[in-house]
């Protein structure tokens, strides 16, 4: 039977978040003490990402020791040299013959439209949210969640607050989670009560989908946007798996974001194995794809209104 879990109910990573409340940006790590395999999925045609290929099922099979989800679109890159200096002191890493080389692939959404745009995640955020690793309850608008927001395909001026959320599942001793930033152009679903739960509005009524592929019809979308996870199970899993885990599990985004996976998306999943369960492919894929769902619409739902941005909340 599967059920929703808390997070004390996992073991094998952490993760950790900070950020500027003035500037409205921050990032999230997740950090694998004991190396982690890892695979990703790539759907968005317009992805903010670092170490991606080497997640790819024909490279070279190396442990991850850390992946960064953050804000500051390309310059919030800056941040993973905080996380690699982290790991470096306390020598994890490839060692490379006297020297480690952590292995750490990032993601980026693009928040440079809400707060201050010359605030961006640099070296210090990032050490200080590897730092704050442990199992935090917090969701909504809390590290790379902080700048994120949604609804923005008739203009920033009818978007609302996204943020970062998480659900995570067990089965037999097979835990499965999935933790998610949603910084979406399309408008947020919440698929069990078929009902809206947060985007783009016209007179205080939610944009119905036609509106919104109107406007897709009628001009072209810079990138403003981007949606991305992280999954992590203790499934005994191979690179190909993992990089197989991820690509279903975008169904969860296609379940709750309308539309998704657009050219000005970003939307990238990562997958990571931290353990040794002997367990079907199939069911962690499935899993895999609901607690992404779930992570989506409890992001949104935790956030709260900042700079101007009303919040799931406040309807």
């Amino acid at each position: 039977m599967v059920k929703d879990v808390c997070l004390d109910e996992t073991d094998g990573f952490r993760f950790g978040h900070a950020g500027s409340t003035s500037g409205v940006t921050g990032c999230t790590v997740f950090l694998f003490p004991d190396g982690a395999r890892g695979g990703v999925s790539v759907r968005g045609g317009s992805p903010g990402t670092k170490g991606t290929s080497l997640l790819k099922p024909t490279k070279s099979d190396y442990d991850v020791n850390a992946v960064v989800l953050t804000g500051g679109s390309g310059y919030g890159l800056g941040s993973v040299s905080g996380v690699m200096d982290y790991l470096e002191e306390r020598g994890l890493g490839l060692d490379v013959g006297g020297v480690v080389v952590p292995i750490v692939p990032a993601a980026v959404i693009m928040d440079l439209g809400i707060g201050d745009p010359d605030v961006r995640p640099d070296k210090g955020m990032g050490f200080q949210a590897v730092e704050n690793a442990g199992l935090p309850r917090d969701m909504g608008c809390v590290g790379v969640g902080l700048g994120a927001t949604v609804g923005k395909l008739l203009g920033m001026e009818r978007a609302m607050k996204g943020g970062f959320g998480y659900h995570v599942v067990m089965r037999d001793g097979l835990f499965v989670g999935g933790f998610t930033v949603v910084n979406s152009a399309g408008n947020i679903i919440d698929p069990e009560k078929n009902s809206f739960v947060a985007g783009a509005q016209v007179d205080g009524e939610p944009a119905d989908d036609e509106r919104l592929v109107d406007m897709v019809a009628k001009r072209r979308l810079l990138g403003g946007n981007t949606t991305n996870s992280v999954v992590v199970t203790n499934a005994g899993l191979s690179r190909r798996g993992l990089c197989r885990v991820s690509s279903v599990a975008h169904d969860g985004y296609a379940r709750t974001i309308r539309p998704s996976h657009m050219l000005p998306d970003g939307d990238t999943i990562f997958s990571f194995s931290v353990g040794s369960e002997d367990v079907e492919l199939d069911l962690v894929s499935i899993l895999a794809a609901r607690c992404i769902e779930r992570s989506v619409v409890k992001a949104v739902d935790e956030a709260s209104s900042i700079d101007g941005f009303i919040s799931a909340g406040d309807l």
